[in-house]
């Protein structure tokens, strides 16, 4: 009985620990009155893996925000207040995600990329 027991912690211990991100880039980019995106730099580096998940939380002033493409604009958007956490997920979200201000104050956006981890 004790040799099973052993053999199933030597298993567990063998199994790789899958599907954990990993950490890319930071950014904080400033929303102001013309919509803006990530930078593609960071979030699709030449070379390698690429980002697919954002987490950002919104600083300084609201903010609206879209996902499909299409700029948003002061009075259309999803919104986005000051302390809110925004998480993205999805390379292509990413790659769409576009913002502006609501008001006369500019917003700032501190974001965290993170890729995708080993596959089982």
């Amino acid at each position: 009985m004790r040799r099973v027991s052993l053999a199933l912690v030597i298993a567990l211990l063998a199994v790789p620990v899958s599907a954990q991100q990993q950490y890319l880039a930071f950014e904080q980019v400033t929303v102001a009155a013309t919509s803006i995106g990530f930078t593609s730099a960071l979030i699709n580096p030449a070379g390698q893996v690429q980002a697919n998940k954002a987490v950002c939380r919104v600083e300084t002033a609201q903010m609206r925000f879209r996902i499909d493409g299409t700029a948003p604009t002061a009075a259309v958007g999803t919104i986005l207040d000051v302390g809110d956490i925004l998480t993205l997920v999805g390379n292509d979200v990413l790659r769409s995600f576009r913002a502006i201000r609501t008001g006369a104050t500019s917003g700032v956006l501190s974001c965290s990329y993170t890729t995708p981890g080993a596959q089982p």
